[in-house]
């Protein structure tokens, strides 16, 4: 393989990286580069090796939050270095995603130390995650429902029964903002049962939530 391809392999490596917030599965990583380059997993390998021996990238096998473990591959400031250079590029977006692997770290010596240490919160983040994600399904299926009050009492019952067992199995998120904050969704829906101002209020709830959603989707962490 000539010097130039194995370089611009290398850079497609980085520029993938980069794009999913400086770190990605390694076996996601494969997958990309065998579907959408036809690489084979030799040359992949040969490639990995290649920004490892660089220090462009480390690889790190973590604990997810659903305790099965990954090998991850993080890049680093220096392969940031050579894969911005000459690019135009958002400091803020380097910093607010954290896309280099020191940073990810925030002073701790591994990712991993830093995931040990803030797992319980990340936990509870990815439950508020799912349960403002089940809200937004359910305003769905209200809008869906308007001439059907007896199935949208049923929902709203179901979902604040959810919520209640939801709570006792994670105590964190019963003293959280985010579920006092959805319970009295739901509350006031179900007050609201018979009259047009319910769909109103499903409505707006709605678009405040996916707004709310992509802020969070935009921050989440995919590979943990």
């Amino acid at each position: 393989m000539s010097e130039k391809l194995l370089y611009e392999i290398e850079m497609a490596f980085l520029k993938q990286i980069y794009e999913h917030k400086g770190a990605i599965g390694v076996n996601e990583l494969l997958h990309i580069f065998q579907s959408s380059y036809g690489l084979k997993e030799d040359i992949f390998n040969r490639i990995l090796g290649v920004v490892m021996q660089q220090e462009y990238c480390i690889i790190e096998k973590i604990r997810k939050l659903d305790n099965t473990e990954e090998e991850v591959i993080f890049v680093t400031y220096k392969g940031l270095e050579k894969f911005l250079e000459k690019k135009k590029f958002s400091v803020k977006n380097l910093l607010k995603n954290k896309i280099a692997y020191e940073l990810k770290c925030e002073g701790y010596k591994t990712y991993s130390d830093w995931l040990d240490a803030n797992r319980n919160q990340l936990a509870l983040e990815a439950e508020i995650t799912r349960m403002f994600a089940r809200v937004l399904a359910d305003m769905r299926i209200i809008l869906m429902n308007k001439d059907k009050d007896n199935e949208i009492k049923e929902t709203l019952q179901e979902a604040i029964e959810r919520m209640n067992e939801r709570a006792k199995k994670i105590p964190e998120v019963n003293n959280s903002v985010a579920y006092t904050i959805v319970l009295a969704i739901y509350d006031k829906l179900l007050s609201l049962l018979g009259t047009d101002q319910l769909f109103y209020e499903a409505e707006m709830t709605g678009k405040l939530i996916e707004s709310y959603m992509s802020e969070r989707h935009a921050m989440a962490i995919d590979f943990i």
